[in-house]
């Protein structure tokens, strides 16, 4: 993963101002002034309606992007599971293989 500047543009005195997050140079998402609002806003507990949708969508295009380009392990599965102690998600395996009777 890598974060791209836009290239300044000296024939129109133009500064940089947009980002973009690259994955395997293949999938990439604008991180534009909405989607940085928006994650702040979210992070600190309270979203615009507005906000929520239009970066929702740009958040789930790239969700699927990446899914179209990952390798599954089709014998793992992976799932987060709530631990209510601590109010947290935990990572657990579950490999399919220990499942097959045989």
């Amino acid at each position: 993963m890598k974060v791209v500047r836009e290239t300044q543009r000296m024939d129109i005195d133009h500064v940089p101002s947009k980002l973009w997050v690259v994955i395997d140079d293949d999938v990439e998402m604008p991180v534009n002034l909405l989607l940085f609002e928006y994650l702040m806003r979210s992070n600190g507990g309270s979203t615009n309606n507005l906000l929520h949708q239009e970066a929702e969508i740009m958040i789930n295009t790239f969700k699927n992007d990446l899914i179209k380009i990952s390798e599954p392990n089709e014998e793992l599965l992976v799932i987060l599971r709530l631990d209510r102690d601590s109010g947290l998600y935990i990572e657990d395996e579950i490999d399919v293989d220990d499942f097959i009777l045989g």
